[in-house]
């Protein structure tokens, strides 16, 4: 598994639903079934980005999805879990 440039990182505890449009937008879904649109925050030469602290216990939980890679026109969601232990090593 690995981090491509331009991947999009992205986290909610509210989040139900998330779709990478080819626009250049990403869409997420409410449980009242609301899609709203999102900025994107893009990672630059394969660095990444953290606008969480996924260790701070007072954060509300937090959805496995935290992580959305475009690859080969495909939308690719990373379980939270999983970016956690990138978020490990990378410290």
């Amino acid at each position: 598994l690995s981090l491509k440039k331009e991947a999009i990182f992205f986290n909610s505890h509210e989040l139900d639903g998330l779709l990478f449009l080819k626009s250049g937008r990403l869409r997420f879904f409410l449980s009242s079934l609301e899609a709203r649109d999102l900025p994107l925050y893009y990672l630059k030469d394969n660095e990444v980005e953290f606008f969480e602290d996924f260790n701070n216990k007072l954060i509300s939980p937090i959805l496995d999805i935290a992580f959305v890679v475009e690859r080969n026109s495909e939308v690719l969601l990373i379980p939270y879990t999983i970016l956690n232990l990138f978020r490990k090593k990378l410290v």
